[in-house]
């Protein structure tokens, strides 16, 4: 699932805080499992009241009831981005950090459903690939400055980066992964050259991955192969998971469903979305409240032997109907404004409190 957010809205909330973190490196207070939500407050992306933010911000620090980390994903040329300098969402996303002790995660976007890939340049405005020069400066500058800066704990490049590769015509257009292969390579030596310490890494929709998501019209064959591709630059392997797309129920998701990714990856592994949708009227989904909520218990049995550096379901709040595929409708905990609160609620915070 792919999903942007304008951030700016926000800007009030933080009051009196540097920029920079000094609190880097792995030590013993540090959760063994991160947990959180992909940065939905109530009312996002486009009616966030101030009370809003502060109340979903505490809710994910140190002691949050929703965990202790919030995903952030944008493009790299959201505002503040557009001349290789790192974007408002990434720098605010560090000042909530500061400010209330949610963990940041932040992912850099680069290519989405509906419009492809964001990568022409004025220099090479034909040129919508990773071959294209004065874009992968101004990315790697970006990253590189960001984490320079931030020194933050995770950061990610490219989300879902297999539907860019099953978009391509292959094998034709085979050299337009491997520019992005070696772009990410650049990148990945370039951050742990200023900031050694932080997990960079990229992310794959499980799914597609698998050759499966029948009920989406997916028709890929499995492309495991792919996180080879990176060699030694991943610090974990990220996957969106939706297995909704597929099965029909929490029950019919194969009992080794996530431990044979140790079959093609012998390191972490971090899934920067869960959810299954509540919504019962969304064929061919197979969604409902009780579902939602038995999908977030067996997702932690199926995992149990994996290892996972951090969960984050993908929302607390919906987003606003129809601004995602119809495949994520009511995929939140509660919906857009918070007055349906979802017994996925209270289940996800006793796994909060059981793995803290």
């Amino acid at each position: 699932m792919r999903f942007f957010v304008l951030f700016s809205v926000l800007s009030c909330i933080f009051v009196g805080c540097a920029r920079g973190d000094d609190a880097n490196s792995r030590n013993a207070s540090e959760p063994r499992l991160w947990l959180g939500t992909n940065f939905s407050p109530r009312g996002w992306p486009s009616e966030i009241e101030p009370a809003a933010g502060t109340q979903y911000f505490q809710s994910h620090g140190p002691q949050g009831a929703y965990g202790n980390l919030i995903g952030y994903y944008g493009s790299w040329r959201d505002p503040g981005g557009e001349s290789g300098q790192p974007t408002q969402l990434a720098n605010m996303a560090q000042m909530a950090k500061q400010q209330f002790g949610a963990e940041a995660a932040l992912g850099f976007g680069w290519w989405d459903e509906r419009h492809g890939p964001n990568l022409t340049s004025t220099s090479e405005p034909d040129n919508n690939t990773w071959s294209n020069t004065r874009t992968r400066d101004e990315f790697r500058r970006m990253v590189v400055e960001y984490c320079q800066t931030h020194q933050p704990r995770f950061v990610y490049l490219g989300n879902e980066t297999n539907f860019y590769y099953v978009s391509l015509r292959l094998p034709a257009e085979q050299s337009q992964w491997d520019d992005w292969v070696s772009h990410f390579v650049e990148c990945y030596d370039a951050i742990k050259a200023v900031s050694p310490q932080t997990i960079v890494f990229t992310v794959f929709q499980l799914e597609k991955m698998r050759g499966l998501g029948a009920r989406a019209g997916w028709k890929h064959a499995p492309h495991w192969h792919l996180i080879s591709d990176f060699g030694t630059r991943l610090d974990a392997v990220g996957f969106t998971t939706y297995p909704h797309v597929e099965f029909g129920s929490p029950a019919e998701v194969p009992a080794n469903y996530y431990t044979d990714i140790a079959e093609h990856w012998s390191g972490p592994v971090i899934f920067t979305e869960i959810s299954w949708p509540a919504d019962p009227a969304n064929p061919p989904y197979a969604g409902s409240d009780a579902k939602q909520s038995d999908w977030i218990e067996r997702f932690f049995d199926l995992t149990a032997n994996v290892d996972v550096l951090y969960v984050n379901h993908a929302f607390l709040h919906d987003p606003p109907e129809g601004t995602l595929n119809v495949a994520f409708g009511a995929a939140g905990l509660r919906n857009n404004d918070g007055s349906v609160i979802r017994p996925a609620d209270a289940t996800w915070q006793r796994m909060v409190r059981a793995k803290r």
